[in-house]
């Protein structure tokens, strides 16, 4: 099996992972950084071909979504996914985030695809999404192949610190999310008007009140 072999691998496994295919983008990431270990490929011609592949499986769904919107949820295989109710649940986090959600959900598998899928009907600019999507990709993907490349006499240990990292991120993207979601509520609360108090009786143009019951 030649290089490009792998390379063409590495490529058409990430592609078809952002459109679906039940594999975690781990599993490509791993193997493509042991077999660098073994010598069958370069190390950092693997990092970029897997990156290119991670953005351009995104890429598929964003398009998807900007070129046929809502009616493609309803067709096989997308429906199985694309529910109406994840959709209707990340507009409104795309409504309180903005193009930041598309960074923060990263690394969380089903939940990206189908933000990736919400963001194309919501027509955002695609060098927005590619720079957010991107700067996901950049910071884990390296880190992945790179471990298993580094480490690749103890691959198991590896997958382990891997798995647990993309837990990590996980929760610290969780907490991004509540961190943005209650400085959006202190922004609305701060912004919203505060009622004048009424006025007091016997105030400039405003009757007391024995002057407004009859025969006082």
């Amino acid at each position: 099996m030649t290089a490009l072999l792998y390379y063409l691998t590495y490529f058409g496994v990430l592609v078809a992972c952002g459109l679906g295919l039940p594999i975690p983008e781990e599993v490509t990431l791993i193997g493509a950084g042991y077999a660098s270990y073994l010598g069958k490929t370069d190390v950092l011609l693997s990092i970029a071909v897997c990156s290119a592949g991670i953005l351009a499986g995104d890429t598929c769904l964003f398009v998807l979504g900007r070129l046929f919107g809502l009616p493609l949820t309803r067709r096989w295989p997308f429906r199985r996914h694309l529910t109406p109710e994840r959709i209707e649940r990340l507009r409104a986090a795309y409504a309180r985030y903005g193009a930041r959600l598309i960074f923060l959900v990263r690394v969380v598998p089903v939940v990206r695809a189908v933000a990736h899928f919400t963001a194309g009907t919501l027509r955002f600019r695609y060098g927005t999404f590619a720079a957010m999507d991107g700067l996901g990709i950049v910071l884990t993907v390296p880190v992945s192949v790179w471990l298993a490349y580094t480490f690749g006499s103890q691959i198991d240990d590896v997958t382990r610190w891997i798995q647990r990292g993309n837990l990590t991120v996980t929760a610290v993207a969780a907490l991004a999310l509540l961190v943005l979601w209650l400085w959006h509520r202190r922004g609305v609360r701060a912004a919203a008007p505060v009622p004048a108090p009424a006025p007091a009786p016997g105030a400039p143009g405003v009757a007391s009140p024995s002057a407004s019951r009859p025969g006082a």
